[in-house]
């Protein structure tokens, strides 16, 4: 039996746009404050993703100044959302991501919600067909032209098993 293990990392949370100011979050101050309790991720029903540093992994970071990411917890469904900040209809939120694994059937799905919970944003990747730094650039939808919403980044991790 062979148990293989996954490497997935957000590592800057959703840039996003109102008119043309771009704003970056990331995970390098007050953490806590940019987690959030909202939708699905709010049940207890999946774990939470793991906070952590490049140089515990020896994994170059995608940017100079960055030390942090967010990591799925391994080998359980896990989910993270963030807190409510504006986002705007036609923005694109963009979420640099590292994948690696060993098994195709790993899946990571991003999903933006309005505060009033309605989709207005989805990506889904599986770590069959990505490895390494990727962005996955995200097109919102949502009405009114500007509006308060959040993100979940939700994990499943399909263990699969070989007997020799």
């Amino acid at each position: 039996m062979v148990l293989k293990i996954l490497i997935i990392i957000a590592s800057l949370l959703s840039p996003y746009v109102v008119s043309d100011t771009c704003v970056t979050y990331d995970f390098e101050e007050n953490f806590d404050d940019i987690i959030g309790n909202h939708g699905i991720c709010s049940d207890n029903m999946m774990s939470e993703w793991i906070l952590d540093e490049y140089n515990n992994l020896g994994l170059n970071s995608p940017h100079e100044r960055s030390t942090k990411f967010i990591s799925p917890t391994r080998g359980v469904l896990s989910c993270w959302s963030s807190f409510l900040f504006t986002m705007s209809q036609r923005g694109t939120l963009q979420v640099k991501l590292y994948m690696t694994s060993d098994f195709n059937s790993d899946f990571l799905q991003i999903l933006v919600f309005s505060a009033e919970e309605y989709v207005s944003g989805m990506y889904s990747v599986t770590s069959s067909n990505v490895k390494g730094w990727y962005t996955a650039n995200l097109p919102l939808e949502g009405n009114p032209a500007v509006y308060r919403g959040y993100v979940s980044h939700i994990f499943t991790y399909i263990i699969t098993f070989r007997i020799y």
